[in-house]
């Protein structure tokens, strides 16, 4: 490298003048280059050792009922007045339940998801990162299937439950009734035995009174013997009186016999919709190469300026002293 014209020897200064530093520049360019070509061959080395990273995405959005199989029926019949939101309630369990997933791809990442809008929650962007296009695909796919299948399971499983409870409810309504029923029954029946009892033994043949109907039971007796065995055979042979609540829980309790819910979930059962299935990516994340090799030059071309310049300085530095 040629001895660089220092700005003290052209103005006995000590300042360094711009073209000082070209021309030390100039004459280092060995140097620069070398650093340059060093670089180069680091970042050539980086990008052949570094693992490539594709991202596959999906957009998915609440299911549509006719992708949650039987259970918005089931639910109907079981509660009607929890059957408005359920797309949006199996949902928003199954964006939980991804969320909750990432966390097992710990440290790495390579899972994630976000509204597609900020604020809304109607719709959510999936990605996944992979070493290649398709495996990013297939990984994206094989994790929504996953955690599709623990609403179906968890939802099931609560309304099979709910089910349970309602039936058990209906049932004891139903037994309350029948007793109720049949112990007004025996009572009725008991009042003619005994009206029949005071009637022998008062000799009371036939109807006493010209009024029959809200006949206490203590005057029951009046109707006579004749009237009151009559009563005594029919109405023992009479169904139980029941009112149209009980038919109407017994046709409410056949309905919720006919359902038929898994605990392990419906095959069929959906938890989201997709607005954009999981896509095979085109354009690699990672390494970005032509970014790397610009970025080694012109680090490369830095340091090696800065060798030069500092080989210079102290050149300068010690010509200094001598002359000194």
């Amino acid at each position: 490298m040629g001895n660089p014209m220092s700005f003290e020897q052209k103005n006995n200064s000590d300042e360094i003048d711009l073209l000082d530093l070209l021309l030390q520049l100039w004459n280092g360019k060995k140097t620069i280059i070398a650093a340059v070509c060093i670089a180069i061959v680091l970042a050539i080395g980086y990008i052949v050792i570094a693992k490539e990273q594709w991202t596959s995405t999906a957009i998915i959005t609440p299911p549509q009922l006719g992708q949650l199989a039987d259970y918005p029926t089931a639910v109907a019949v079981i509660d009607p007045s929890n059957s408005k939101d359920i797309g949006n309630d199996v949902f928003a369990n199954f964006v939980s339940r991804m969320s909750a997933e990432t966390l097992a791809f710990m440290p790495e990442k390579p899972l994630d998801i976000k509204p597609t809008n900020s604020g809304s929650k109607d719709s959510f962007t999936v990605s996944f990162s992979a070493e290649t296009p398709e495996e990013a695909q297939k990984s994206l796919l094989a994790v929504l299937s996953k955690v599709n299948k623990e609403p179906s399971s968890s939802f099931y499983s609560n309304a099979s439950k709910a089910l349970q409870v309602r039936m058990d409810a209906i049932n004891t309504s139903l037994d309350a009734q029948l007793q109720t029923a049949e112990a007004k029954k025996n009572r009725r029946l008991t009042a003619l035995t005994e009206a029949l009892k005071v009637a022998e033994a008062t000799d009371t043949k036939n109807v006493a009174v010209k009024e029959v109907n809200g006949l206490s039971d203590d005057m029951l007796f009046m109707l006579g013997e004749s009237a009151l065995k009559t009563l005594i055979n029919n109405e023992s042979s009479w169904p139980l009186y029941l009112s149209d609540s009980y038919y109407s829980n017994r046709e409410t309790l056949q309905a919720l016999q006919k359902i038929k819910l898994s605990d392990t979930g419906n095959d069929k059962f959906e938890a989201f919709s997709y607005s954009q299935k999981p896509s095979l990516p085109m354009i690699k994340d990672a390494p970005k190469r032509a970014l790397i090799l610009i970025l080694s030059v012109l680090l490369g071309g830095l340091i090696g300026a800065a060798i030069v310049l500092v080989k210079g300085f102290l050149r300068n530095m010690k010509d200094k002293n001598q002359a000194a």
